[in-house]
């Protein structure tokens, strides 16, 4: 089970727009096999660029990926997930390990 945080500066968060957050996240993460305990979310408007910072807790690493777009957070926020998506699956791939070890040949001593 992960904890979900989503935060706001500069502006009030809407529940729709954390539902819509939290939404996305599971959409982006929930297939990966990796121990994931925390998800932050900071959302920021200045002006009209609209920006969104995610920070993925896995087990003993973090991913940190953020987007910004002009007037459409809810893209920045789907962006910004699937940023930190490729980057936990470029860390389970490297924590995964590919070596096959059964087909390492071993030299048999021919009897004599």
């Amino acid at each position: 089970m992960m904890d979900i945080i989503v935060s706001a500066r500069h502006f009030d968060l809407s529940e729709a727009l954390k539902v819509q957050a939290e939404n996305a996240t599971h959409a982006a993460l929930d297939d990966l096999s990796l121990k994931i305990s925390s998800v932050r979310i900071v959302l920021d408007i200045q002006k009209n660029t609209h920006k969104a910072d995610v920070v993925v807790a896995i087990k003993n690493y973090f991913v940190s990926a953020s987007a910004e777009t002009v007037n459409d957070m809810n893209k920045s926020i789907v962006e910004a997930l699937e940023k930190a998506g490729v980057q936990a699956r470029k860390y389970l791939e490297k924590k995964q390990d590919h070596r096959d070890r059964d087909s390492i040949k071993t030299e048999e001593t021919p009897a004599e």
